[in-house]
């Protein structure tokens, strides 16, 4: 073997571990469903604010914001006639609660006559175990149920409440799955603050230090067949 040739693998032996290193690295994330709040855009990042028939069905994304208490954006589907009949999600951005609702809180409230639930829906961008934290809150004096699916999954099923239902559990999800906050089964006094954080800690590739990888290894390559010929 030439001296040259040698050389070429103790390198490569040198640097392959570093590539494959920096083409995985932990991408730790945390998404909260009050700080992330958009009133301009829907979806907003991981977010979006839409409405179901029925837990697990077809989702459907609210299509117009409104101005409504306190100045905050109310989402709500102007497709339902009377927009207060709407199922709705909005922030309350003023100093004094509304509703029930505190300063800082978003809320969902279903709608009416047609009992569509309200959903803040979170789509993965990762994949593997996240942690799901949070409450739904009292609220409104109305009667409530509160829901969590994965996809179709039933994760958290309370009905028919008054009072807060925290949670806390971890779920493996992969690019594009979905989790969905839901509210309804009741109409009047229905506003139900949502506290909902959802962190990760999963491996998963980083596309530029893929490109990375892929540069490098190709670099190697060129410099092999160099030194076999």
């Amino acid at each position: 073997m030439k001296k040259s040739y040698a050389r070429f693998y103790f390198f490569f032996l040198i640097l392959l571990p570093i590539f494959i290193l920096t083409a995985t690295v932990v991408y730790a994330a945390t998404w909260d469903v009050q700080n992330d709040f958009s009133g301009t855009s829907n979806p907003a990042g991981a977010w979006s604010y839409g409405w179901e028939s029925a837990p697990g069905q077809a989702f459907t994304l609210y299509n117009a914001p409104i101005i409504g208490w306190e100045g905050s954006t109310v989402w709500h589907d102007s497709n339902i006639t009377a927009w207060d009949n709407t199922p709705g999600v909005w922030k309350n951005i003023g100093q004094d609660p509304t509703n029930n609702v505190q300063p800082g809180e978003v809320s969902l409230h279903p709608g009416q006559p047609a009992g569509q639930y309200s959903v803040v829906r979170w789509t993965s961008p990762v994949a593997g175990t996240i942690s799901i934290a949070g409450k739904f809150g009292a609220g409104d004096s109305g009667m409530m149920s509160y829901y969590i699916y994965d996809g179709t999954t039933s994760l958290l099923k309370v009905q028919n409440s008054y009072a807060d239902a925290p949670f806390s559990f971890t779920e493996s999800v992969s690019i594009g799955s979905t989790i969905d906050f839901l509210i309804g089964e009741s109409y009047w006094y229905g506003n139900t603050p949502l506290y909902a954080t959802i962190s990760n800690s999963a491996s998963v590739p980083e596309p530029s230090a893929m490109l990375l990888l892929g540069l490098g290894l190709m670099g190697l390559a060129g410099v092999r067949n160099r030194f076999s010929n």
